[in-house]
């Protein structure tokens, strides 16, 4: 029974620790791209939690039974709100009709849960185990069972891959608040698949367990990176979308930065021109490379495709 109330005791903890990120994220950063998502992360997670606690201090199976389907109110919904909290993070959007299928599948799967008796296809069968020394359910996983934990891996994994495509390219503080992120998803993941290949002791569900040690690395991030301050996105995203090209030179004219507009200024710009001198890069144009030579405050004209632009330096 020791280790029962172990069990008990971290969950609770997760789902405290939950519930207060909710609320530290609805009063204190819900205008931040992906915040409301995350509210809804540990909203939903707070409730899957304690009526985890409760189905771990549930004496018989019907009482197990109950909790498992309270469970399934909230549990089904927290890998679409997780997707669409990384994406609306790194400042892309989800289409209409994707947030209708995200939405109408965890809606299927509480129909198929709640109504499994029925037709056996989400738990094939429901008892009690025969080798633990507290009651735990012993669920048999049924066809539906595994669509879901597919779709639930799916939305995870999609999340994940989003945060570590945007780490590549991130400054510093940024990819600390992504790697944070990152981590906080990888948990569960790594938690869920012990538990559907049956590692756990006596078939504890571990994701519950495992969303204690996500929600730190989720606040470490809040309170010591600042997640969803995203200056950093928001940066890249009015830079890129700026009409007038833009390039940024340290005080030996190295090249340090440029949005994409300014390629059809200076075309010889790369990616590998970071870091050299403009004036190695312009030095084929001899207007260009004397304006930049001399920093010059003038008018500049380019000529591409019979076309003439005009820009001033």
């Amino acid at each position: 029974m020791e280790e029962l109330w172990v069990y008990i005791t971290v969950v609770a903890d997760a789902g405290l620790l939950s519930f207060f990120l909710c609320c530290y994220s609805y009063f204190k950063i819900k205008d931040a791209p992906g915040a409301t998502s995350y509210t809804f992360v540990t909203l939903l997670s707070t409730f899957f939690t304690f009526s985890y606690v409760f189905e771990l201090k549930s004496t018989s199976l019907v009482q197990i039974k109950f909790w498992v389907g309270m469970e399934y109110l909230a549990f089904p919904f927290i890998p679409p709100f997780i997707l669409l909290m990384c994406f609306e993070y790194i400042g892309k959007k989800i289409s209409v009709w994707l947030r209708y299928i995200l939405f109408a599948i965890p809606l299927v799967t509480i129909f198929m849960h709640s109504t499994n008796d029925l037709h056996h296809l989400y738990y094939t069968t429901v008892s009690l185990r025969a080798d633990a020394p507290f009651p735990v359910a012993n669920l048999e996983h049924g066809p539906f069972f595994y669509l879901h934990s597919f779709f639930m891996f799916a939305c995870i994994v999609t999340g994940a891959i989003v945060l570590l495509i945007e780490i590549k390219k991130a400054q510093f503080r940024f990819k600390i608040q992504l790697l944070l992120m990152f981590f906080g998803l990888l948990v569960p993941m790594i938690a869920n698949y012990g538990y559907l290949n049956g590692i756990s002791s006596y078939g504890i569900d571990l994701g519950p367990i495992s969303m204690s040690i996500s929600f730190l690395f989720h606040g470490i991030a809040l309170f010591m990176f600042q997640m969803f301050n995203v200056a950093p996105i928001a940066r890249d995203r009015v830079f890129e979308s700026l009409q007038e090209g833009v390039i940024v030179l340290n005080q030996q004219t190295h090249i340090v930065d440029y949005n994409q507009k300014m390629t059809s200024i200076i075309p010889a710009l790369s990616k590998c021109s970071i870091g050299t001198s403009v004036l190695q890069i312009v030095r084929d144009n001899v207007d260009l490379f004397c304006i930049m030579e001399e920093r010059k405050d003038c008018d500049y004209k380019v000529i591409q495709e019979n076309k003439e632009e005009y820009f001033h330096v």
